[in-house]
C-alpha cells in the first residue's frame, strides 16, 4: 500500500484511538474528583459529570475530532452509501462491527456532551468508555488474517490499544486543562461548570489534588510498554515465516520506522523527564510529537507487511 492510499484509513485510525484515550483519562479524573472531592450542586451522584452547564467544553473537541475521523473514513469508503454497507454483515465481518462500535461510542459520548438526561445517568460515561474500547478492539481485528502472517495475531489490536494510550493521555490532559484559560497542566484542579478550573489558593497552591502528575507518570509507562511490546513482536518476525521476517526487514529498513522511534517516543520521553515546568507548550508539544510518531509507525504498519505467497515453498 502506498502512503496516499492509506492516507484516509491512518488519520482515521489514529483520530480515533486518540480520542478513545482521551475520553478515559476524563473518566477517570471525574471518577477521581467525584470520590475525593465535595463538589457540590453540580454533581448529582458519585460517578456522574458535573452538569450545571449544558455543554463541556472538553468533551465538545473530543467530538468534533472524531466527526473529523468519520469525515475522513467516508473518503477510505469511496461512496455515500458505503457506511451502510459497511454495516451488512456483522455476524462474520470486524469491519462491519467496527463501524457499529464506533458509530455507537460517538453518538454515546456525543449524548453525553449535549444531553442533560443522558448524562444524568450512571452508566453513561462508563459505557462510552467501553463502547470505544471494544470499537479499537473490533478495529485492530480487521488485520487478523492469515494471508498477512506478519499480522496474523493480536498484535494489530494491541498496537491499536497502545496508540489510545500513548496520544490519549496528553489530549485528554489538554482537553482536561486547556478547555478553561489560563489554566495549566501542572496545577491542582477543581470543578466549575463542567470545565475543569484551577482551585482557589494563595500563589498557585491548592489543597485539592492535582491529576495530571500521575497522568504523566501514566503517559511515560505507555512509552515503556510500548517499546517494549513492539521488540516482543518484532522479535516474534524474525522467528516466524519467510513473510513475516521479510516484514521486519521492510520495517528495520524503513527510515519512517526509525523516525518514529525518535519523534514519537524518545522526544516525548525525554522532553518530559527534561522539563521542570509541565506548562500548556510542552502538553501540546508532546501531543503534537506523539501523533506524528504514531501516524509514522502506522504509516510503517500499512506499508511493510509482506503478504503470504511472495516465497514459494519447495
Amino acid at each position: 500500500m502506498g502512503m496516499g492510499d492509506t492516507l484516509p484509513l491512518i488519520i482515521f485510525t489514529v483520530v480515533t484511538q486518540m480520542v478513545v484515550g482521551a475520553f478515559i483519562v476524563l473518566w477517570f479524573v471525574w471518577q477521581s474528583q467525584s470520590r475525593l472531592l465535595t463538589l457540590g450542586p453540580s454533581i448529582t451522584s458519585a460517578g456522574q459529570i458535573p452538569v450545571s452547564k449544558p455543554v463541556n467544553s472538553g468533551l465538545f473537541v473530543l467530538v468534533v475530532l472524531q466527526v473529523l475521523a468519520i469525515i475522513v473514513a467516508r473518503l477510505q469508503l469511496g461512496q455515500a452509501l458505503g457506511f451502510f454497507l459497511a454495516l451488512s454483515n456483522l455476524g462474520s465481518s470486524w469491519l462491519s462491527r467496527e463501524t457499529l462500535l464506533t458509530g455507537l461510542f460517538f453518538l454515546s459520548m456525543t449524548a453525553v456532551n449535549f444531553s442533560e438526561s443522558y448524562r444524568r445517568q450512571a452508566v453513561a460515561v462508563p459505557l462510552t468508555a467501553i463502547l470505544g474500547v471494544l470499537a479499537l478492539m473490533a478495529s485492530g481485528m480487521i488485520y487478523v488474517m492469515p494471508a498477512r502472517p506478519a499480522w496474523d495475531s493480536f498484535w494489530p489490536m494491541v498496537s491499536f490499544l497502545l496508540t489510545a494510550w500513548l496520544a490519549g493521555v496528553p489530549l485528554g490532559i489538554l482537553v482536561m486543562f486547556g478547555t478553561a484559560k489560563g489554566i495549566s497542566p501542572a496545577a491542582g484542579s477543581g470543578w466549575s461548570g463542567g470545565v475543569p478550573v484551577a482551585a482557589a489558593g494563595q500563589e498557585g497552591t491548592s489543597s485539592r489534588p492535582s491529576y495530571a502528575g500521575p497522568m504523566w507518570y501514566f503517559f511515560l509507562a505507555g512509552i515503556g510498554v510500548s517499546v517494549v511490546v513492539n521488540i516482543l513482536y518484532l522479535s516474534t518476525l524474525a522467528d516466524g515465516r519467510p513473510d513475516a521476517a521479510a516484514t521486519l526487514a521492510n520495517i528495520l529498513g524503513s527510515p519512517l520506522f526509525w523516525l518514529r522511534v525518535v519523534i514519537g517516543w524518545l522526544a516525548p520521553a525525554g522532553l518530559l523527564l527534561l522539563q521542570g515546568n509541565r506548562g500548556m507548550r510542552t502538553t501540546w508539544t508532546i501531543l503534537a510529537l506523539v501523533v506524528v510518531g504514531e501516524i509514522l509507525g502506522r504509516a510503517v504498519f500499512y506499508g511493510s507487511v509482506v503478504p503470504m505467497g511472495i516465497f514459494q515453498f519447495k
